[in-house]
């Protein structure tokens, strides 16, 4: 029988049969919740058995038993006697894909992956919604690692492993401090009450850093929704936050940011929350030049603000439109050595977040970009002249921008900022420039496309590719004008595996005051202070 005839429950593929991740020790009473969560899942799918898959039903032993066999197998297992069959997955997935059945594959590992899941407390306790959402974010991490086609099947599995263990340490991690954070009365900010509970957790992007990492999207009993980010908000709290945001000053709209720091500082205790934005239709169709002219001087605005504050990285999937106007989502990248040759990315042609709103043209969803602007279609039409008004779904083009007499170089040059804003705000860019210059902030040293493309091939327990990235980072760095630390050089590497095995994109960071670039934790270039 073909796996997408077997229901992830299904006989052929039973749980005893499944030989690794996750580790599950002998210890009756620590396992008696997982127990229960998981006889809960089976029950709901084995009262489906009858009528969806009656030979299986019949040809199999009751729910009942298999209930049985799973309390015996949690209590009486031998200790740390692994689960589930990492290897078997690599391997039976990799046959389908090699007769070119990649919708078995897809079947096949999605089905492994639904087993998995059952055995997490957590995301039982959540609802239908966040595991699909885990279900598309572990499918599509997993086939990838399938189609490594020059790894070694042992990479394969660690890394499969890895991004397994590391995504339910990260939920935990998250449901933890969410639940803290509510009985602490720290998500007052955003409405969520001590009496709110957490009730679904939608992954949010695709790359991870950082041991799989991404940020997620939180709703709550109550209907409250927030985003969860991994890392410190620093830079939008003090730019864009509903209270003390500098951007409120402009007229801009802005959102409530929460920065916090677990008590005990380890390398991953930045964490923040924020309100979730929102880009639609019914409130950000343009109707006629003024409102056009009007945003594009917002976005000339944040321009400036980056120019003091060398944030750069502001493509169009770094920003959100709402009510008309463009929201900051992502300010990691600040105080950069190389500003004047990057700028900050608003108005690049390539994927400036001021020209287009999907750079793939409507073909991959995961292009599309939550900047859109809509127009009537009386203004679709008179500023699309003799171009495609089509086009105007992915992009803007300077073409109709001269149709609409919006020349960017004259509002740049035009713009006074304190004429925009209020008197301070000479005084709020210099604070906020001493605040942020004693933290580190992220740098592109290679964008991230170009980084998953070398990324995604390397097999960690193979050198060859690990010393072509070590080169590619050693060119960047010296392209900034700081020394490489050769010294460092098997820290670097080991960094590298690190982030292969766990199939991470890589991160750098630059501390402006020390005048130090760092990959990760690791020092891999500095400069002498001027």
């Amino acid at each position: 029988m073909s796996s997408n005839n077997v229901s992830y429950l299904s006989f052929k593929y039973p749980f005893i049969n499944f030989n690794c991740v996750p580790q599950i020790i002998a210890n009756k009473q620590s396992n008696l919740e997982n127990v229960k969560a998981i006889a809960k899942n089976v029950f709901s799918e084995v009262k489906n058995f009858p009528s969806q898959h009656p030979k299986i039903f019949f040809s199999s032993i009751s729910g009942i038993f298999l209930l049985g066999g799973a309390y015996a197998l949690y209590s009486f297992r031998k200790p740390a006697l692994p689960l589930f069959s990492i290897k078997k997955v690599v391997q039976n997935t990799h046959a389908y894909i090699k007769v070119d059945k990649d919708r078995e594959a897809k079947i096949y590992v999605n089905n492994f992956i639904k087993a998995y899941l059952i055995s997490s407390v957590i995301t039982v306790q959540l609802g239908s919604e966040s595991r699909d959402s885990f279900l598309q974010h572990l499918s599509e991490k997993i086939l990838d690692v399938v189609n490594m086609e020059e790894a070694l099947e042992s990479s394969k599995i660690i890394m499969i492993e890895n991004i397994l263990s590391n995504f339910v340490s990260f939920i935990n991690q998250i449901k933890n401090r969410v639940e803290r954070d509510i009985n602490q009365g720290n998500l007052r900010y955003f409405n969520i009450t001590e009496d709110d509970t957490l009730v679904e957790m939608l992954a949010v992007g695709k790359e991870t850093h950082c041991k799989g990492k991404i940020p997620f999207k939180l709703i709550f009993g109550s209907g409250e929704e927030i985003i969860y980010k991994p890392r410190s908000m620093l830079p939008e709290l003090l730019l864009c936050d509903e209270d003390r945001g500098l951007l409120n000053t402009f007229g801009f709209g802005t959102y409530k940011v929460l920065d916090l720091e677990d008590e005990f500082s380890r390398p991953d205790s930045f964490y923040s929350y924020c309100d979730v934005l929102k880009n639609t239709q019914d409130n950000n169709t343009i109707a006629n030049n003024e409102e056009l002219k009007d945003y594009f001087k917002k976005l000339c605005v944040l321009e400036k603000i980056a120019q003091r504050l060398r944030i750069s990285d502001l493509h169009y999937l770094n920003m959100i439109t709402s009510n008309k106007s463009p929201y900051l989502i992502d300010v990691e990248v600040f105080l950069i050595p190389n500003f004047d040759h990057v700028g900050s990315g608003i108005f690049s042609s390539k994927d400036g977040a001021a020209y287009w709103f999907d750079c793939s043209g409507g073909v991959d969803p995961s292009l599309r970009g939550l900047n859109r602007l809509w127009f009537t279609d009386r203004y679709q039409q008179e500023i699309s002249g003799n171009e495609n008004a089509a086009q105007l779904s992915y992009m803007i083009t300077d073409e109709q921008l001269k149709i609409a007499d919006i020349n960017v170089k004259n509002l740049l040059e035009n713009i006074d900022m304190f004429q925009e804003s209020d008197s301070e705000y000479e005084t709020r860019i210099q604070e906020i420039h001493e605040t942020l210059e004693h933290t580190r902030g992220r740098v592109v040293l290679l964008n991230t496309s170009s980084l998953n493309n070398i990324t995604s091939r390397i097999d960690p327990a193979q050198e060859e590719g690990i010393l072509h990235l070590v080169e590619a980072i050693q060119e960047e760095v010296e392209m900034l004008q700081l020394t490489f630390h050769v010294d460092n050089l098997e820290q670097i590497k080991k960094q590298i595996c690190l982030d292969c095995f766990n199939r991470d994109i890589p991160v750098f960071y630059y501390n402006s005051f020390e005048h130090h670039l760092y990959y990760s934790d690791v020092l891999i270039g500095s400069q002498a202070r001027g």
